[in-house]
């Protein structure tokens, strides 16, 4: 039915964009008397091809954002029949939020709230002592990487903005929080790692080119989906080695793709304590003044953190030894990580 309004003879700096019953108009001009003058025509042609095809324009549900860069934001008014309307700082148009300055602020605060809400609604499911394992929990939180990057290929350079970033990503990292089962005091960096989830900016550049090389690539779209995968773990990587915290996870963990690409094995609240060095050690505990001292109880003047609970205290030789003479090598936190994925008695 829409090809006929598709199809009409409208100025050339008119644009139709239809979708579903939503229709958008869109006007270039660089006056607003242009753009009045521009809509009139438009209006009348759409008006009476609604006639013909016995439909009628809902002029309460009309709305209209003027687009521009001067620094002075303008409003105008337009007549939709027997409705005056004046445009707004942003409106709603299939689920995006489109603003004066596209720069699409509001967007990412509508979509920060309501994923926070999804979030925690999904938090209660995700408990760090038992509840679904890891593998659910990444099924879960796809939910929430749904509404959250719903249209990220359009307004993806929002987050280059530290304000976006600020709103969306902390909601974000909420999630994979849950995923793995960690203490909320780790970096985003490290909890993404760790969860096997995609970083925020990573995923949204991954979703603008494909956007953008659909039409013009001649890759399936399964080709390009897998090359764009590839590209955004080579583009990790580069931002996991040069992270500046929790090295203690990047000493343990150096490379993505093995941690991503792994046959077998599921984090968990206790395994993601050693993996972050955030859990339930003296040293982390003294930092927020949980425990009187960061020393080791049996260790006078040392440190007790996840190294020396995991591969030096006294305390634990007899489970050590057990370990490496089963595994006849000896553990360090360089190799740990490899022995564990090896096989799925390691």
């Amino acid at each position: 039915m829409y090809d006929g309004l598709l199809r009409l003879n409208i100025p050339r700096r008119v644009r139709l964009v239809a979708y579903a019953d939503d229709v958008a108009v869109v006007f270039v001009a660089k006056h607003l008397d242009e753009i009045r003058s521009l809509f009139d025509i438009t209006f009348e042609q759409v008006n009476r091809w609604m006639d013909t095809v016995n439909l009628q324009l809902a002029e309460h549900k009309t709305e209209a954002v003027l687009i521009t860069s001067r620094k002075v934001v303008e409003t105008i008014k337009l007549r939709v029949g027997d409705l005056e309307i004046t445009s707004q700082p942003h409106i709603r148009y299939l689920g995006v939020m489109l603003d004066a300055r596209l720069n699409f602020k509001q967007q990412v605060e509508h979509v920060s709230a309501k994923t926070s809400a999804v979030v925690t609604s999904l938090a209660r499911l995700m408990t760090n002592v038992g509840g679904p394992k890891q593998s659910k929990r990444l099924l879960l939180s796809s939910v929430v990487t749904s509404v959250l990057t719903y249209g990220i290929s359009i307004w993806a350079d929002a987050l280059d903005t530290q304000e976006s970033l600020r709103k969306a990503g902390p909601v974000y990292r909420r999630s994979a929080l849950r995923v793995a089962s960690a203490f909320r005091t780790i970096s985003e960096e490290a909890v993404c790692f760790i969860s096997g989830t995609l970083p925020l900016r990573v995923r949204a550049e991954e979703r603008r080119t494909l956007y953008q090389q659909r039409k013009t690539t001649t890759l399936s779209a399964q080709e390009l989906r897998t090359e764009e995968r590839q590209h955004s773990i080579l583009l990790w990587q580069l931002q996991w080695d040069a992270a500046k915290k929790d090295r203690w996870t990047h000493r343990l963990i150096p490379r993505i793709d093995v941690w991503l690409n792994r046959s077998h094995g599921e984090v968990n609240y206790y395994l993601t304590q050693m993996l972050s060095g955030h859990g339930c050690f003296r040293a982390y505990l003294h930092r927020f003044k949980h425990d009187n001292s960061p020393e080791c109880p049996s260790c006078p003047g040392v440190i007790e953190n996840a190294e020396h609970v995991f591969f030096e205290c006294p305390r634990f030789n007899s489970q050590r030894d057990l370990l490496e003479s089963v595994l006849h090598q000896k553990i360090q936190p360089e190799t740990v990580i490899e022995v564990m994925l090896s096989s799925r008695a390691s």
